[in-house]
């Protein structure tokens, strides 16, 4: 429990794609969906439900569901102040329906100039008072081109570690990072494929993604659990037999525990 009582009060800022996760119980009403913070927004009520202080940055709509994503945050203790608005662009929101295909409302587009540098000025003003970064990556377009590049040099300008949950196939867009935490077909898509699972396909994409890109990597595979690898070597840490209602969101819960443990000063 000491490590577990080490992450109270770590300050954490999320950076990335916000976005609102609904999950419906009949399909032909969606709008009823229950709805909870997700992407970005999701990593960040993790942290605050692990007992650290999240500050959030992102891009919302000017739009009804912006306005619930307020709600929500607010409801678990995040100042949603910090999320830029774009009046172009819709809050993204994914409506999960029984037995059917998602509803999407959401834009890809890179963020118009304005935007990325309304978005650099509000992260300027909270990195200095944190303890690490999470980039939490969803290809909306907010870490897309050189925003990660960008946003990662100002992290560590200020001698803050940053922790990534990668999107895409570009490692290079990462550079400079701490330690990427992607799940198994991000980790392929990242080396480019592989035709391996689980464990063998951690240790066919490391090498390869490593080259490219020399960080840390903790790569999520449900229940066969995770794999620390430095590029060489690996520690496999074996998942607890647990039930779950829906699975969805592992991953963001998984990078702001590790974003916790590393601005606590925690080591690999």
């Amino acid at each position: 429990m000491d490590r577990i009582d080490r992450l109270a009060g770590v300050r954490v800022l999320i950076i990335g794609d916000v976005m609102i996760d609904g999950y419906a119980t009949e399909d032909r009403k969606p709008n009823l969906a229950r709805l909870f913070p997700g992407g970005a927004a999701n990593a960040a009520a993790n942290v605050a439900g692990l007992g650290g202080k999240a500050s959030l940055v992102g891009v919302v709509g000017d739009d009804a569901e912006a306005a619930a994503l307020d709600r929500l945050l607010s409801s678990v203790g995040i100042d949603p102040s910090t999320l830029v608005m774009d009046p172009h662009r819709p809050t993204t929101t994914k409506i999960y329906l029984p037995d059917r295909p998602r509803k999407s409302t959401e834009s890809t587009d890179p963020l118009p100039p304005i935007t990325g540098d309304q978005l650099f000025a509000v992260a300027s003003q909270i990195v200095v008072h944190v303890d690490a970064v999470l980039l939490s990556d969803y290809g909306k377009g907010v870490l897309a081109k050189g925003s990660a590049n960008a946003l990662i040099r100002l992290a560590r300008s200020h001698g803050k570690p940053v922790i990534v949950d990668p999107f895409g196939a570009a490692p290079w867009r990462y550079e400079g990072s701490t330690i990427l935490k992607p799940n198994l077909e991000e980790l392929k898509r990242l080396a480019g494929g592989s035709d391996e699972e689980n464990y063998a396909a951690v240790y066919d994409c490391i090498p390869r993604v490593h080259r490219e890109l020399p960080v840390a990597y903790l790569t999520t595979l449900g229940d066969c659990g995770m794999v620390l690898s430095d590029g060489k070597r690996h520690r496999i840490l074996e998942a607890l037999p647990v039930k779950v209602e829906c699975d969805r969101g592992a991953g963001d819960s998984a990078a702001a525990a590790l974003s916790l443990a590393i601005g606590a000063g925690m080591n690999f």
